[in-house]
């Protein structure tokens, strides 16, 4: 469905988001990656989104970037712990 809306040419800056997730569930953490810097791109500012993308690179190992994204998002919104 996200897929379709994007094809029809959306830009929706939700749909890079939903696609993320859904790509993490499924295990694929390299396009789940891809997809939040699209939607990363498009909201920079948005704390829920850096907050995904530390937990994603928590859950690779990747404890630098984890690190940076989780400190952005509780620097947009201190109520991010």
């Amino acid at each position: 469905l996200y897929e379709k809306a994007r094809a029809s040419g959306s830009r929706d800056p939700r749909i890079p988001r939903r696609l993320a997730v859904l790509h993490a569930r499924a295990g694929d953490s390299v396009r789940s990656r891809d997809e939040f810097a699209k939607a990363l791109a498009a909201t920079p500012n948005d704390p829920s989104l850096h907050n995904d993308m530390g937990y994603l690179a928590y859950s690779r190992g990747q404890m630098g970037q984890a690190e940076k994204h989780l400190r952005k998002a509780v620097q947009l919104d201190a109520a991010h712990k």
